[in-house]
């Protein structure tokens, strides 16, 4: 015999879980590996690709929201609020922060800010015509 010291609850673990890997056991399995996998198999392709695109829009908007900003403070908010919101989207690619309702308020919150402040000071639009890469010089 090997000179091994394990408890009861070990034993019992190691009793009632022997066949936890084998594929005939009939267990049904919760959750993915992390967030983006669990979206793709709960909502398919098309959930997964929705929210890529919704992430990659706020990040976009933070981004020209940053681009504009004239004060420090703005600038430094902007960043505080992309900052939380990369944090998020890193946390899920191990974890499951959109199932933790703390987390993903602040998740939430930053991608609402920053969308409302892309929303509050659009960017003037371009004038009609020529792109302005093939506008003659005008002077």
């Amino acid at each position: 015999r090997w000179p091994l010291a394990y408890y009861d609850t070990h034993l019992k673990l190691l009793t009632e879980h022997r066949n936890l890997f084998q594929p005939d056991q009939d267990r049904i399995i919760r959750e993915a590996h992390n967030e983006f996998l669990q979206v793709a198999g709960e909502q398919g392709a098309p959930g997964l690709l929705f929210l890529l695109w919704f992430l990659l829009v706020t990040f976009r908007n933070g981004l020209k929201w940053y681009s504009r900003a004239i004060t420090a403070g703005d600038k430094g908010l902007c960043l505080g609020m992309l900052g939380g919101l990369s944090m998020g989207v890193l946390n899920a690619l191990v974890s499951f922060p959109f199932h933790i309702a703390p987390s993903l308020l602040v998740i939430l919150c930053c991608m609402a800010f920053l969308n409302s402040q892309s929303l509050r000071h659009p960017l003037p639009r371009q004038k009609e015509g020529l792109p302005i890469s093939l506008r003659k010089n005008s002077r």
